[in-house]
């Protein structure tokens, strides 16, 4: 489900969860594993830079998970960029918006890019540029 790893930068710590929910079935699996991701988090200071990325595998902008990652206090890593899809088209399924990157605390996005153009698997890469405060 998530794989948590903290990184040391200078006397500072970066928390990255690296997430992979569950791909089959209704949304409320997917919510409950949200929902424990978020709680894990919060063993974790306000101003603790905090970076949750992966296959989430549902749209994240649906009312539910959008006031549950709000409220946590964790922000689109893509705010203000029209959203890409991050799979491929493939036969009998359409291009999706399933993977996300989310942050909060001390941390600065300053680019964030979904390479649409380099194939390697049926997700596109996301990358960001960032900077801890």
């Amino acid at each position: 489900m998530a794989l948590l790893t903290e990184i040391i930068v200078k006397q500072n710590v970066l928390v990255v969860y690296n997430i992979h929910l569950e791909s089959r079935g209704e949304n409320e699996l997917r919510r409950r594993q949200t929902h424990e991701v978020l709680q894990d988090a919060r063993q974790y200071g306000a101003n603790t830079p905090v970076l949750l990325a992966g296959d989430f595998n549902c749209d994240l902008t649906n009312d539910y998970f959008f006031e549950l990652i709000h409220k946590e206090k964790f922000e689109h890593s893509f705010a203000g960029q029209r959203l890409l899809p991050t799979t491929q088209e493939q036969p009998f399924r359409k291009s999706r918006i399933i993977d996300w990157m989310l942050h909060r605390g001390s941390l600065a996005i300053d680019s964030a890019a979904v390479h649409t153009h380099t194939p390697g698997s049926d997700h596109y890469p996301l990358t960001l540029t960032i900077r801890l405060r």
